[in-house]
């Protein structure tokens, strides 16, 4: 059921908080005990270290770096190359790249936003989700971790009804720099990511039939299960070998062929809308056209005033286009591994996807020399496959990504 796990897993780690610092310093610790066979993990968030994240492991030195760069550069320091090769950083929000999260064998929702959560939880639908949320109720920390098997979304799964109400309700504090419970702080805020790593464990030997949810409330540890009768629902969504380089009417005129029929007989719906902006001060000098953008421009990049959103196509016939038909889809920012469903007539759809591609942009991985076998000074066997899985795992996951780079796909 899902997709098939290939023999290095990979990983998505999303949002770079509190949950998301402590269960990739936990995976880092994972691959550093299994030198050279572990996994592929990108971490994803597009925030920056703030005093309040002082308390949740950053350290003051941090303040300042982007989320995923300050944890990289701590499995970095802690942990030494090995292990930081088996990360890659996105500066970025989960919507951004989406194809990320759907091509992952394993996601670790790291979001407290109820609506963002669910948008990486539709995009992980094929895959394993681990979603962590902590949280204060009062003066109480509250730790839920929620375990989805390939098919289930968090939007769609319902345990018992007492179970669902006390789960969902909980408070997280946004805190400031002098609230030592912002997010819930150290040492109450590494539970949730510790259930979730030894769920992620686990699943590698048992994986799991349905979905599952243990909550921590002050004393109190109880785990609720989803109904046996709970059925799994897998995307079928088509991948295209497209590139991003093609123009949008191009993709237009694809589906048609593909479809075999005329582009005015369908209407296609995209997860991410297409948004015409421009600036009060600048004018239509400055107008953008493309797919929305995370998080979403308010102000003008030139001058600093309003932005105003002047239209927004999220399902819309062929020829309502017609405005981005001639720029590529790069020139539209279109996010990476976009996903739409073309809708035909009596209601049939048909779901579609773009590849996941990056730039391959470097953020300071420096590739050493794999270690030589302990005790020796010759290419052993061991050696030799150790440097092996080394080459394939740089080879595969090398660099990271920032969020001003989003259109170079």
């Amino acid at each position: 059921m899902g997709k098939q796990r290939s023999v290095i897993e990979t990983i998505a780690v999303v949002g770079g908080g509190l949950a998301g610092f402590h269960v990739s310093v936990t995976l880092a610790q994972f691959a550093y005990a299994n030198r050279f066979k572990a996994f592929k993990a990108g971490l994803v968030d597009f925030s920056k270290v703030s005093r309040k994240d002082v308390c949740k492991g950053f350290g003051v030195n941090r303040v300042g770096e982007y989320k995923v760069e300050a944890i990289f550069n701590f499995i970095k320091e802690q942990y030494g190359d090995v292990a930081a090769y088996c990360f890659r950083t996105y500066v970025a929000d989960a919507r951004s790249v989406p194809g990320l999260i759907r091509e992952s064998d394993v996601v670790f929702n790291g979001l407290n936003s109820g609506y963002r959560a669910a948008a990486v939880s539709e995009e992980a639908r094929n895959s394993l989700e681990i979603r962590m949320i902590t949280g204060m109720s009062g003066p109480v920390p509250v730790h839920t971790v929620e375990v989805l098997p390939p098919g289930f979304v968090t939007g769609e799964t319902s345990y018992d009804t007492a179970a669902w109400a006390d789960a969902s309700r909980w408070q997280g504090l946004f805190g400031s720099a002098d609230n030592s419970v912002a997010g819930v702080a150290q040492p109450f805020g590494t539970l949730a990511p510790s259930i979730g790593f030894n769920a992620w464990m686990n699943s590698r030997q048992r994986p799991p039939k349905r979905p599952y949810m243990v909550k921590v409330r002050g004393e109190e540890i109880r785990q609720y299960l989803a109904p046996e009768q709970s059925a799994p629902r897998l995307r079928q969504a088509v991948a295209l070998d497209f590139s991003y380089d093609r123009k949008l009417g191009d993709l237009l005129r694809f589906l048609s062929r593909e479809l075999g029929i005329a582009r005015g007989e369908y209407r296609i719906d995209f997860v991410t809308p297409l948004v015409t902006r421009f600036c009060r001060v600048c004018g239509e000098n400055s107008l953008y056209l493309g797919f929305e953008k995370y998080p979403a421009e308010d102000k003008c990049p030139d001058c600093g005033a309003p932005v105003v959103c002047k239209d927004t196509v999220r399902v819309a016939m062929p020829s309502d286009l017609k405005p981005f038909a001639n720029r590529s889809l790069r020139q539209l920012n279109a996010p990476a591994g976009l996903r739409f469903t073309v809708w035909l007539r009596d209601d049939d759809q048909r779901e579609f996807c773009l590849p996941f591609r990056s730039s391959g942009a470097s953020l300071g991985a420096v590739e050493p020399e794999p270690p030589p076998a302990s005790g020796t000074s010759g290419k052993t066997e061991a050696a030799e496959t150790s440097r092996s899985m080394f080459q394939e795992i740089t080879d595969c996951f090398k660099g990271g990504l920032r969020y001003d780079e989003l259109n170079t796909w």
